[in-house]
């Protein structure tokens, strides 16, 4: 299919095979091309001009330049080397200052949008933003828009970009499945490679963050007739009490306030007395009860993988160990979240496998597959009625009902083009007819017929009908699916979905989301609405396509690579040219160790811990993460492990009060 690329609105001429663009899940698309100049370059480029590729009308990249180089190539010839970055540059560009408390990560992200992201042009809909986990915390201090959403999806194990429409996605991994299955008559022959392995692994997660708050310490100091400022376990948080010989004394804020028995600061660990009043004596008793801060260094670790690398490693810890720089991480809970989800995302060796294809892509032959808009093309068959109905539907708002006609056994709804002619087929190959069907009326015998013949319009039927016999389940909608072989002589088909005998009476049925598409088996259903999809001409009026795209789940079947019928996500599709072939490169990944998509369910990030805090320094506390076991529905659970603290004693430095357990 023919490329077009279009810088500045303008279409532009590309040199051939220079072509190479990168789609990658929680990344950015980058793409990069040559286009050769005149001898006299009457156009010249800069950072942000806008860019698109085109493939068939649709938009394969969408972006702006970042870096173009003009440079000669030959003598009084000159060519444009162009590197353009995708829509996400529209975050990129943008700084923001934000803070969040026990808000859901799509919460957050829609309102970093409307403040930051839609004055750019980024679309106004929230369709493709899922509400995802509650964040306990979250703090952007100046910080780019694009960093603060790459934090709220590893927080949520979610992946987002802003799409060739300038739409926002944010979604968790496990929400969009790909066009199709990928088996060894999909990827090009001698393309296939699987890897095993994870440069990023780890079992255990450092989260080393921010100021955590104590619990109230209560602190006592003896006067000596000459201090009047004395320093604490911690730097103070909060507001102390103060009290001389058990009675309440006033207190401010130093710098600020006057006129005060006592002042603090916060992050400042003394408490200093006013000047004008007596100083304290060695009969007095000073007694601070205050929330200090601490650094914090929290730990989550991995209980299963620990003991199956140990296992692998012939012995030792099975400790894989990385550490993570998270200034605003600034408790506990903050810090869990974080080094959980770290866990999740990378705490598995996994499967990465690389293919090429030359069309990633489900095309639906159907120009009016859902009756969006009119029913052309739907035509009543065998005395029967056909209408548009918004009340029951299964895609859009509408589908097709059809009141069967009790006096003939083959009454039903014939589907053609909207023109009214047949669908054009090539003989040899296989289509596959596929449909939702809905019907309250249990028990009734239904067929669905591929009927193929040599002319749009006219001509003779070409072989017997090609029948898929089967019963309609009251207010269930099912999914049925038709493939034959186009017969010799063929060149286009009908298709029906109809009753089969009579007998059976007056009742209605309801037919949605019918695709006609050369492929030897069905795949989901698609059309130009779909995530990844593309319609050919006017929406619900023509044909339509849906794409591979990064962040969908790809079903992969190839017994002899030890992957049969398993989910693994689309990290990255890599588009390139050789002549007039567009090739696509596409990565995909799986965590195998605990099952197909383990490293993806962002419930694993959320569940409530069990504390165990260590003193392990003056102003550090370790804090360890204890992992619980979940009756999860997929049937695994994490390990569990007790801890508990051992009571303060006077041994501890450098006073029991301050052990913050």
């Amino acid at each position: 299919m023919t490329l077009t690329v279009k810088i500045d609105g303008s279409a532009v001429e590309m040199s051939e095979g220079t072509l190479a663009v990168e789609r990658r899940v929680g990344e950015r698309a980058v793409c990069s091309l040559e286009l050769p100049m005149a001898d006299s370059p009457a156009t010249f480029y800069s950072k942000g001009h806008p860019i698109e590729v085109l493939e068939g009308g649709r938009a394969l990249f969408a972006g702006f330049l970042e870096q173009p180089v003009l440079q000669p190539v030959g003598p009084a010839k000159y060519a444009y080397r162009i590197d353009a970055v995708d829509n996400c540059y529209l975050a990129d560009k943008r700084v923001a200052a934000e803070s969040y408390q026990n808000q859901t990560a799509g919460y957050i992200v829609k309102d970093l949008k409307d403040t930051y992201l839609e004055p750019e042009g980024v679309a106004v809909s929230d369709v493709e933003i899922e509400d995802g986990p509650t964040i306990k915390g979250a703090i952007f201090n100046y910080i780019r828009v694009s960093e603060a959403l790459d934090a709220l999806a590893e927080r949520a194990n979610f992946w987002w970009r802003i799409d060739q429409d300038k739409v926002l996605h944010f979604k968790a991994r496990t929400t969009q499945t790909a066009p199709f299955t990928l088996d060894d008559t999909r990827a090009r022959r001698g393309s296939i490679k699987v890897e095993h392995g994870n440069p990023l692994y780890r079992n255990r997660q450092y989260v080393r963050g921010g100021q955590d708050i104590t619990d109230a310490q209560v602190e006592t100091r003896k006067g000596d007739g000459e201090a009047r400022a004395w320093a604490m376990g911690f730097p103070l948080a909060k507001v102390p009490t103060v009290k001389v010989n058990t009675v309440t004394k006033t207190v401010g804020i130093k710098g600020v306030e006057s006129g005060k028995n006592f002042y603090w600061g916060k992050g400042d660990p003394v408490i200093a007395q006013e000047l004008l009043d007596t100083v304290l004596s060695s009969s007095d008793t000073l007694e601070v009860t205050y929330q200090g801060q601490f650094a914090l260094v929290a730990l989550t670790f991995d209980e299963a993988e620990i003991e199956g690398r140990k296992t692998r490693e012939g012995g030792g810890t099975g400790y894989v160990d990385d550490v993570s720089q998270n200034p605003e991480a600034d408790n506990r809970d903050i810090a869990f979240e974080i080094g959980n989800a770290k866990l999740v995302k990378f705490a598995n060796i996994g499967k990465r496998i690389t293919f090429r294809v030359q069309s990633p892509r489900v095309v639906n032959l159907m120009d009016n597959p859902s009756v969006e808009t009119d029913l052309l093309g739907w035509n009543a068959w065998g005395g029967a009625t056909v209408v548009r109905d918004s009340s029951t539907k299964k895609h859009g708002n509408w589908s097709a009902k059809v009141t069967t006609n009790p006096a003939v056994g083959y009454s039903g709804v014939q589907l053609l083009q909207r023109d009214g002619t047949r669908f054009a087929v090539t003989a040899g190959e296989k289509v596959t007819f596929s449909f939702s069907f809905y019907t309250l009326s249990s028990g009734k015998n239904m067929r669905a017929v591929l009927r193929f013949y040599d002319a749009d319009t006219g001509g003779s039927q070409v072989g017997p009908d090609v029948n898929l016999d089967f019963m309609g389940v009251g207010a269930f909608w099912l999914y049925w699916a038709l493939t034959a072989e186009v017969p010799v002589g063929a060149t286009h088909a009908y298709m029906l979905v109809r009753v089969n005998g009579a007998g059976q009476g007056t009742f209605d049925f309801w037919v949605d989301g019918a695709m006609l598409q050369e492929a030897d088996e069905a795949g989901d259903y698609a059309d130009g609405d779909q995530p990844g999809g593309t319609w050919y001409g006017t929406a619900h009026e023509s044909q339509s396509r849906v794409d591979l795209e990064p962040g969908q789940l790809l079903l992969v079947d190839l017994p002899n690579f030890d992957l049969t019928n398993v989910a693994m996500l689309v990290e990255s599709v890599i588009v390139t040219t050789t002549g007039d072939i567009v090739w696509y490169e596409v990565v995909a990944a799986q965590g195998p160790e605990l099952g197909s998509w383990t490293r993806f369910f962002d419930a694993l990030s959320l569940a409530a811990p069990r504390v165990d805090l260590i003193n392990i320094g003056l102003d550090e506390v370790l804090t360890i993460y204890v992992p619980f076991s979940e009756a999860w529905s997929w049937g695994e659970s994490s390990g569990v492990t007790v801890l508990s603290c051992p009571v303060p004693s006077t041994t501890l430095y450098p006073l029991a009060s301050m052990y913050p357990c």
